[in-house]
């Protein structure tokens, strides 16, 4: 009986020895150029790559972990992918893995149960994985991933030496400021979130940087009807402009503010965070901080693939930092009878 056909040439998958045949060298020169070992001279390599695409060889990666010792399998645990950033970051996280011959397990976990995020990491260990990509958003997640000793573990937050948050909540702070708001007021995420933190505590130092109270209305959930249910408390607090900690909350305030015939911009601006896929499509187009979520999980993925090789994939510092993204929901600010302020 034939074994399994190949899809590029209709006969059986090709193997190792197909390969060393078409190039005309040893099975064990193969290996050692798949292994990356030292001794493969590039003309020879060259031959054996153009066999490889050729055949359409596809390397067993359980039976040379065998050999090497070495699973190439990495893992990303994250607490979602039906959102569109996390989505795009494991997919660029698996994208760059992929291009390095490393493949990469996706398990979802509850950044806020312990057992949850230990169940994650045990099931990491038994896969033998090499190292771990995570968002580790929470507190609890943060505890839970310092106890994985199975390899080097990578925290998809951006930069190692700079707070990314500080540059896009500082920007969006600003830039409000520059359209001549002073009452501003922050729609913060929950409290037991780093990101939710450290949003906060930016907006409050941009704030006071700038001789303005901070005031910080009630906490969301990262979810619209959280930041709906926030619109009494940002009336009250006669802000005109709100900086919400992220878009799906900014986007219930804004439904909000509309049912009261609340205009914004007209009387109260708001500003978002993420650059969420629908945000140049609400109404009115979200003015946010954009983060490009596959650039950092690509970033996240060479980080991880270089501590477990001991090379250098990106440069110290060259991760990707969050833009403002300036759309039609913000606008100069405007005093109690509508007139636009001149500050």
């Amino acid at each position: 009986m034939n074994g399994p056909t190949n899809p590029t040439h209709g006969h059986r998958v090709a193997t190792i020895y197909d390969v060393a045949t078409l190039a005309g060298v040893s099975h064990i020169t193969v290996s050692r150029y798949l292994n990356g070992t030292a001794g493969v001279k590039a003309s020879t390599g060259e031959r054996i790559a153009s066999a490889i695409i050729e055949l359409g060889y596809r390397p067993n990666l359980v039976a040379r972990s065998l050999v090497t010792s070495r699973s190439r399998q990495i893992a990303a645990i994250v607490h979602e992918i039906s959102g569109m950033g996390l989505g795009l970051l494991v997919e660029g996280a698996y994208q760059l893995a992929a291009s390095e011959g490393y493949a990469m397990t996706i398990m979802i976990a509850d950044p806020l149960s312990e057992e949850s995020m230990a169940d994650a990491l045990a099931r990491a260990a038994m896969l033998h994985v090499e190292g771990v990509i995570t968002t580790a958003p929470t507190d609890i997640a943060e505890t839970s991933m310092r106890s994985f000793t199975s390899g080097p573990l990578v925290v998809a937050r951006g930069l190692e030496d700079c707070d990314t948050h500080a540059v896009g909540i500082r920007a969006a702070v600003e830039h409000l400021i520059r359209l001549g708001h002073r009452r501003i007021v922050h729609l913060a995420g929950p409290s037991g979130w780093l990101a939710a933190r450290d949003r906060k505590a930016q907006y409050e130092q941009t704030m006071h940087h700038h001789d303005l109270e901070p005031v910080t209305v009630a906490r969301g959930n990262w979810l619209p009807v959280s930041g709906f249910g926030a619109v009494d408390e940002v009336i009250a607090s006669g802000a005109t402009a709100v900086v919400s900690a992220n878009d799906r909350m900014a986007f219930g305030l804004i439904k909000a503010l509309s049912d009261r015939g609340i205009d914004v911009p007209g009387r109260i601006s708001v500003t978002g965070y993420d650059d969420h896929a629908d945000t140049a499509y609400s109404r009115p187009a979200l003015t946010t901080c954009r983060q490009d979520f596959a650039a950092l999980g690509r970033h996240a993925a060479a980080r991880l693939i270089g501590l477990i090789e001991g090379r250098s994939l990106v440069q110290e510092g060259t991760g990707p930092l969050p833009e403002l993204v300036v759309r039609a929901s913000t606008a100069r600010a405007k005093d109690i009878d509508g007139a636009v302020s001149e500050s």
